[in-house]
């Protein structure tokens, strides 16, 4: 399929490693949140949104979120500035660009899951893999990275005599 052995299980580890930081990351915060807000009071309200935005992968408004609340508590209560310490961390684990998405996309992608690629039809798994590397922050386009996706898959049978 044109994918070399190494590129894949780099990517595959990769993606397993950054899947789990998530999962981590969010257990992590409901932990802190739970630890260090009371039930049914305004910095709940706030950190259950925070939250909400990472759960759905919206990496982007959870930092804004949390910057936001972290200005407007102020130093009396900390509990924001680590969430959003915590948050861009995890940020800064993600691809820097839409061509490394594309790229870690190919490669963990099955051979179904190509073929349909190289059909240009992008299955839904495949998109929301693409939403969790973008954590849509600003300027990152997913049907631009899909559109990138189909291309290298083409490019990459096309290299392999297939097409």
């Amino acid at each position: 399929m044109g994918r070399s052995a190494e590129t894949k299980e780099t990517h595959t580890l990769y993606w397993r490693k950054l899947t789990t930081l998530h999962r981590e990351t969010i257990a992590l915060l409901d932990s802190i949140g739970s630890e260090e807000t009371q039930p049914d009071s305004a910095d709940r309200a706030a950190f259950e949104t925070i939250l909400q935005h990472l759960i759905h992968f919206h990496l982007e408004s959870a930092i804004n979120h949390a910057r936001f609340y972290s200005n407007y508590s102020g130093e009396s209560t900390p509990l924001f500035q680590r969430i959003l310490e915590i948050l861009e961390n995890l940020k800064e684990t993600l691809p820097e660009t839409e061509a490394q998405i594309s790229a870690i996309a190919y490669n963990v992608c099955s051979d179904a899951q190509l073929v349909k690629i190289r059909d240009n039809e992008i299955p839904d798994e495949v998109t929301k893999g693409i939403i969790f590397l973008t954590g849509r922050r600003k300027g990152f386009i997913v049907e631009r990275i899909e559109l990138l996706l189909v291309t290298i898959a083409l490019a990459m049978e096309k290299e392999n005599g297939n097409g």
